[in-house]
């Protein structure tokens, strides 16, 4: 589970999950929370691949492009809030997205999404979202 030094989480062992389907921003992406000091980063290609990565092993956040084939962010979402065994702990879910309507934010939220972010912030936002609550 996550190691606990005065009891603050530390970042190496919390397990990310970062799903968007363009390769050059996944990899910034990767790159970006490894070197915050996220030990396991997973990719996913796309919505279905982030489903499936989610039956396979546990994350604590799931980062999801909103944009993406086969299965786009929303349903992405749903899927996994929907397959998290009672007994399992729920993982964080973050929206990434270029379209920053109040509709499509709305429709994050109401999913369960705990975080929406549009794409192009600055580094410091991914933090705060993603790495916040952890060392």
């Amino acid at each position: 589970m996550w190691a606990v030094l005065r009891g603050r989480i530390m970042r190496a062992d919390v397990r990310l999950l970062v799903a968007d389907d363009h390769p050059m921003f996944r990899y910034g992406l990767v790159l970006s929370l490894t070197q915050l000091g996220f030990g396991y980063v997973a990719e996913a290609a796309d919505g279905q691949a982030a489903v499936e990565a989610c039956v396979r092993e546990a994350f604590d956040v799931v980062v999801l492009d909103l944009k993406m084939p086969r299965l786009n962010g929303f349903e992405a979402a749903k899927a996994i809030l929907q397959g998290t065994s009672p007994k399992a702990r729920r993982p964080k879910i973050i929206m990434l997205s270029t379209f920053d309507q109040p509709a499509v934010v709305a429709a994050s939220a109401s999913l369960g999404v705990d975080a929406f972010l549009a794409v192009g912030v600055l580094p410091s936002l991914y933090n705060k979202a993603v790495g916040g609550q952890y060392e």
